[in-house]
């Protein structure tokens, strides 16, 4: 049987527009290199955050353009974007690093922003005593999750006050998965789910 190339996948303008407008950066390093599509970049880059994107009909009649033309355009733009990225490292850079804190006390909960050069690791210990006054003790991380978007790197970090176990937590994740443990123990105090896992694997 003869092989035969997979059929390339047709993307909508407006999911594309959506992910050139996360890296505006790495976009406007596009412009002037001789591609028609530097009209187009000039519309993205000046889109506000809170501006619909462009319809076509609207953007042909803005830059003179056929339907057709302007989808061979949109396509260019993107692939050259995507195999920019793919093959050169100081296209899309994220030189701003910004923590985003959550913490959970016993009696209290607490959040803050910070810039870090180093991002604590689930499980790794937090002194805080900055914020002492809403916590009871010492903190452990339970969850880390990272936003890329245009030149920034937003890091969400969760902790609570306790201290990290690391059976408790397999424990707590067969729980989730078995269906035993409910979804939302996360949010509850480590000697509430020491309890309930205690009542189911013992």
């Amino acid at each position: 049987m003869r092989y035969r190339e997979p059929e390339k996948k047709t993307y909508y303008a407006r999911d594309i527009f959506r992910d050139l407008s996360s890296a505006r950066p790495a976009l406007a390093k596009l412009k002037g290199k001789g591609k028609l599509y530097d009209e187009l970049i000039d519309v993205l880059l000046n889109l506000g955050e809170e501006d619909p994107y462009p319809a076509s009909k609207d953007l042909q009649q803005r830059l003179g353009l056929s339907s057709g033309r302007l989808k061979k355009l949109i396509d260019e733009l993107h692939e050259d974007f995507t195999t920019g990225i793919r093959e050169d490292a100081t296209l899309l850079q994220f030189p701003l690093v910004e923590h985003h804190f959550y913490v959970k006390g016993y009696n209290d909960s607490v959040s803050f922003n910070c810039q870090l050069p180093v991002t604590p690791r689930v499980g790794e210990e937090l002194g805080l005593p900055f914020v002492g006054v809403f916590l009871e003790g010492r903190c452990y991380v339970t969850e880390v999750k990272y936003l890329l978007d245009n030149g920034k790197v937003t890091v969400d970090v969760w902790a609570r006050v306790g201290s990290y176990n690391e059976h408790r937590e397999y424990l707590r994740a067969r729980g989730e998965f078995e269906g035993t443990l409910r979804w939302d123990n996360k949010f509850q105090h480590d000697f509430t789910t020491d309890e309930q896992l205690k009542k189911i694997y013992h």
